[in-house]
């Protein structure tokens, strides 16, 4: 059906454009719209306002049209109809991690506020050293201080692998954790590559600073674990699962999972972080 072009984003406009594009379809029939209602039995969407509404706008639709779309629609009993009213609603898999992306920074911020006691600060300094690091060392972001030209000869004369960086800029939430978990695991070529170069590259001071910052260290240590064991499986599993109804079974697995390392470490949770440890070098 494509995409409808609407002036505002309220639910009822949406439903109205929704409605418009089902009866503009080549050989509609007058009642093609209320048919193809009924036939809805899910929608896919996220917790915003507009969303709500949009979904309770269906669900009273579809009551109304029941009788005139339904055989025998009066003589089904309070039981029957119920359960061919319902309409099930599932969230974006994505939203996870894009959730989780906000709650997490904003968690450590607050342990970092606490830690220095700092009244006050824009974002968490974790989150600063990353899209830092991506500036000055990433392909997108580089030209202007020209430090990636230094830093690819250098990593290639000293062998080391994997440390081109992705951008900050243009990727998607996911992209907080898998910055975080590269700048971690080459932290310390960071910091042996500022200290020969920041004569040159003044930028590479204040990055020199934050990587030897034990506070913001452990958190790229705690955002790098998220990468490996929460947010990285979410989103390999979002974009694998052959139908929605298949992220039921690890869903609920990871509440469980959450909810036991929330009231203590369990033995899943030791388990877990230590095969992460073997595999994520902490040095």
């Amino acid at each position: 059906m494509g995409l409808e072009q609407v002036a505002e984003k309220s639910a009822k406009t949406a439903f109205d454009a929704l409605e418009a594009s089902v009866n503009s379809l080549p050989g509609a029939s007058p009642d093609v719209f209320k048919k193809f209602m009924w036939k809805v039995k899910s929608t896919m969407s996220d917790s915003a306002r507009t969303e709500i509404k949009f979904n309770a706008i269906i669900e009273e639709y579809r009551s109304q049209v029941a009788p005139e779309v339904v055989e025998k629609y009066t003589e089904l009993s309070d039981q029957e109809r119920t359960k061919l009213l319902n309409v099930s609603n599932f969230f974006c898999q994505l939203h996870l991690v894009s959730n989780f992306t906000n709650v997490a920074l904003k968690c450590l911020l607050n342990l970092e506020l606490a830690e220095t006691g700092v009244s006050r600060q824009e974002e968490a300094s974790v989150l600063t050293l990353v899209k830092a690091v991506s500036q000055y060392f990433g392909q997108r972001g580089s030209g202007l201080h020209q430090i990636l030209t230094i830093w690819e000869p250098w990593c290639k004369a000293k062998k080391i692998a994997r440390f081109p960086f992705p951008s900050f800029v243009g990727n998607r939430f996911n992209i907080v954790f898998v910055l975080a978990s590269r700048v971690f695991h080459h932290r310390q070529h960071l910091i042996a590559f500022c200290e020969e170069f920041e004569h040159e590259k003044t930028v590479l001071t204040k990055v020199l600073e934050m990587l030897r910052n034990s506070i913001i260290i452990s958190h790229l240590q705690v955002l790098g674990f998220c990468d490996q064991l929460i947010a990285g499986p979410l989103w390999r599993l979002a974009e694998n699962s052959e139908h929605v109804l298949s992220t039921c079974q690890y869903s609920l697995q990871l509440i469980t999972w959450l909810e036991d390392c929330n009231s203590g470490l369990s033995d899943s949770f030791r388990t877990v972080v230590a095969f992460a440890c073997r595999c994520y070098t902490v040095r």
